[in-house]
């Protein structure tokens, strides 16, 4: 099994970009925590130092903090790949407000681009409907 991506490792860096930006709710996704946008996000919604601190080191345990203003969630997923036959683990770190979702993970996200794609509509209620990622 290997583990989250260190910055040297990790697939080329997006950076910084809006995933949905409607009334109500805006989300950005962070593929490069080690980047100076994570410390501006940090100054523009408030985020805890600590916080901060978790999103560049490595794999966390799975957690919820609760903040003034917002909630701090890292959630560990795990990617499985038949060639090679590997097991992953990945971090994504979720900043949650009442109006602002911020996630922040090392390199392209699997799970944050299933998320993007099935684009907010509801799951269905028949499981083998949902695909293999679900």
């Amino acid at each position: 099994m290997s583990e989250t991506p260190t910055p040297a490792t990790a697939t080329a860096a997006l950076g910084l970009r809006t995933v949905i930006d409607a009334p109500g709710l805006l989300w950005l996704d962070l593929d490069d925590p080690m980047s100076k946008s994570l410390d501006e996000l940090g100054e523009r919604y408030g985020f805890h130092e600590l916080a901060i601190e978790d999103c560049r080191h490595g794999i966390q345990p799975a957690k919820i903090d609760y903040y003034d203003g917002y909630n701090f969630i890292i959630i560990n997923t795990t990617h499985y790949t038949d060639h090679p036959c590997e097991m992953t683990l990945r971090e994504i770190d979720v900043f949650i407000g009442p109006e602002f979702v911020v996630t922040v993970h090392f390199g392209a996200s699997a799970a944050v681009a299933d998320v993007e794609h099935h684009g907010g509509r509801p799951l269905s209620s028949d499981p083998r409907q949902r695909g293999r990622h679900y």
